[in-house]
């Protein structure tokens, strides 16, 4: 680009370096990189395909034809398989080695050298070039070296592989960008062929459907990220103190035994002879950041690529105590987007950030994913794809023979989850979380009745825990409904001792099931703490009491479910968590209530639901001051 016969494109693209930084403040560097990266290689085939060297001279036939070749990869767009046969033909004919590896394979690197910096030209290891060489290798003298590159290819019977149509979109983003923006370039882009509206949707056609893994089965997902928020919460900042102290490698092994973490340590590279599962420093920083991994991309839903583009400082708390991340949405909106996280996500990032601060402040680079390699005595970069079925050995469970983990099945099983414990869920709403283009990508992620059934049966068993901890007195219950559900357990209770001496509360657990079936009731568990039990069936009007049925005529409406409406249903069961829930209710509403103007519409609703809460804790005196 900086001959100077390709002037015109290096304005261009220097100017489109600055609006991208314009446009989007917030993108940290490597993100810049990238899309900076992808103008270049449409203009460097513009040059070396056609020998354009103005967007003037583009026209939309050129862009039918960038598209096409878009659809198999930045590889084949820059010509590089062909390039590759050509300079093996030319080594054969001058009777040249090729340059190879100390194993005998053909050295790639050395053939399109990149020098200190990563060139346009630099082969990938699973790119189109790979099974060239593995041709070449296969066939000694066997290469034609009168055929053009072209008509070899064909002969190997190779074609490559479309990419997936997001990739395509991605691809040719900024083409559409310097299009959309061609009134604030001083170069000359209004005049150019590149008025094409809407290219990414054009690309989209192009290149293969995205194809799904497997859904995590719940009962495997919920253990692993259980074990890998242990591991976060617990053992990481144990061992980060260690490290930050001198401590020795026998302490910290004893400080993570008693904390649960019973492994063997080793200050060597190398783990002890007969040890199947051992740690060092490096090997535990690396799982620390699959776990960091599994966390954020199983309670945020971000892609693995959104993940790994984070950077110090993403995450922060606002005035009411809420946990936002700022993450750049790459495959459909290009742009920094503000997302409500929980806490665990935030403190996710902030071990992140205390393994990689050395890195950091060495490298220049804000990226998470780096620590220092304590071994090899340099800095590298977490790979927490390769890592999280190594963690899942480490957890309980035996997750590991259950189950291959990939990146991508953390974020489908956060939509499956968000779906089916809502019974459907909002499919716009999740689609609007997941930043997906349209709604039919979101049902295409929720159209799983395999996992609906595993959830249904996970729901019973859920219940019939929830049930049996009642009926043997381990669990509080209390409210209208819950008062109700204990007198019928007596009430089972007393009919059974008639034929028996012991009562199983097997027995009257299945007897409860039986009439809540039968009854129609949902049995639906509210995060504040409450049992929805309101009947479907067995009355002219079922539900009609419910307080959340709001205009409709029955309930229960669980859109218009809250914590005050629970209070006064006769239809809630109230448990052990909802007196916490209810407690930061009412001192929310009194807050609000504090603040509006007597006489008003909303100051008569919110004083309603206060004394609604306030007889509710009034009534269960013995509700528990916290959650059990």
């Amino acid at each position: 680009m900086t001959d100077p016969v390709n002037r015109a494109l290096f304005e261009v693209a220097a100017e489109y370096v600055e609006l991208v930084r314009l446009y989007q403040p917030q993108m940290n560097a490597r993100t810049h990189e990238r899309r900076v990266t992808r103008l270049l290689v449409f203009m460097s085939w513009l040059v070396n395909r056609h020998g354009v060297r103005s967007l003037k001279d583009v026209t939309q036939d050129h862009l039918t034809l960038f598209i096409r070749d878009a659809e198999f990869g930045t590889e084949w767009v820059l010509g590089m398989p062909q390039r590759l046969v050509g300079i093996l033909q030319r080594d054969v004919r001058s009777g040249r080695e090729p340059p190879r590896k100390r194993t005998g394979r053909i050295d790639l690197g050395k053939i399109f050298p990149s020098g200190q910096s990563r060139r346009l030209d630099t082969p990938s290891p699973n790119g189109p070039c790979q099974p060239i060489v593995r041709w070449f290798e296969a066939h000694p003298g066997e290469l034609d070296t009168q055929a053009s590159p072209e008509e070899l290819i064909d002969r190997m019977g190779w074609r490559p592989e479309p990419r997936v149509n997001k990739y395509v979109a991605m691809l040719l983003k900024p083409i559409e960008e310097v299009w959309a923006w061609r009134n604030d370039f001083l170069s000359d882009v209004a005049a150019s062929g590149l008025a094409v509206h809407g290219i990414t949707s054009q690309a989209r056609k192009r290149g293969k459907a995205q194809g799904h893994y497997a859904t995590i089965p719940p009962e495997v997902a919920f253990a692993y990220l259980r074990g890998a928020l242990q591991w976060v919460v617990v053992f990481a900042p144990v061992f980060l103190e260690g490290l930050r102290l001198g401590r020795g490698v026998e302490e910290i092994r004893k400080r993570l035994a008693s904390a649960g973490l019973d492994v063997v340590l080793t200050g060597s590279h190398r783990g002890p002879r007969g040890a199947a599962l051992w740690l060092n420093a490096d090997r535990f920083l690396r799982l620390t950041a699959a776990a960091c991994f599994a966390v954020i991309a199983g309670l945020s839903a971000r892609r693995i690529g959104e993940i790994m583009d984070l950077g110090a400082g993403c995450t922060f708390v606002d005035t009411d105590g809420h946990h936002w991340i700022r993450i750049y949405i790459e495959k459909t909106l290009c742009s920094y987007e503000q997302m409500p996280v929980p806490a665990a996500v935030h403190q996710a990032v902030k071990c992140l950030e205390e393994i990689s601060a050395e890195a950091r402040k060495e490298t220049g680079d804000d990226s998470l994913w780096q620590f220092r390699c304590t071994h090899m005595n340099r800095y590298a970069r977490f790979d927490p794809s390769r890592e999280l079925n190594t963690l899942s050995r480490f957890l309980p469970g035996d997750l590991h023979e259950r189950w291959r983990f990939h990146p991508h099945q953390f974020r489908r099983f956060f939509a499956m989850v968000y779906f089916w414990r809502y019974e459907p869920g909002d499919v716009a709403a999740l689609a609007h979380h997941l930043r997906h283009f349209d709604l039919e990508m979101t049902r295409q992620y929720v159209t799983d009745g395999g996992f609906g059934r595993i959830w249904q049966d996970v729901a019973e068993e859920r219940q019939r825990d929830v049930l049996a901890s009642v009926v043997d007195g381990s669990r509080w219950v209390g409210g209208p409904a819950g008062e109700q559900l204990k007198k019928r357990i007596e009430a089972l209770k007393r009919r059974y001792r008639r034929d028996v001496q012991v009562v199983a509360a097997k027995r009257i657990v299945d007897k409860l099931l039986r009439l809540a079936k039968k009854w129609g009731s949902p049995c639906k568990l509210h995060v504040w703490g409450t049992i929805c039990v309101c009947p479907q069936k067995g009355s002219p009007i079922p539900g009609r009491n419910a307080r959340c049925k709001g205009a409709q005529e029955r309930g229960p409406v669980f859109s218009q479910a809250t914590v005050a409406t629970c209070a006064r249903c006769p239809y809630a069961v109230h448990t052990e968590r909802f007196g916490p829930a209810a407690r930061a209710a009412l001192a929310e509403q009194e807050n609000l209530d504090a603040g509006l103007s007597e006489g008003t519409l909303l100051k008569g609703f919110v004083s309603s639901a206060c004394e609604d809460l306030r007889k509710a804790l009034e009534r269960g005196e013995g509700i528990p001051t916290k959650a059990g």
